[in-house]
């Protein structure tokens, strides 16, 4: 099992689709379909 990662900077909170294409030695493909779901987090930092 491998494990990718990647960062899509900007994006709001919601759902999105991702495809994952993977191309053999040989020129064969396939596509992956991956689902994620963005939450976004604001926090504010301040002194005591």
């Amino acid at each position: 099992m491998k494990s990718y990662n990647y960062s899509d900077l900007g994006l709001t909170a919601g759902r999105y689709n991702y495809r994952l294409k993977e191309i053999d030695f040989n020129g064969n493909y396939e596509f992956f379909e991956l689902e994620n779901e963005v939450v976004v987090v604001l926090f504010q930092i301040s002194l005591n």
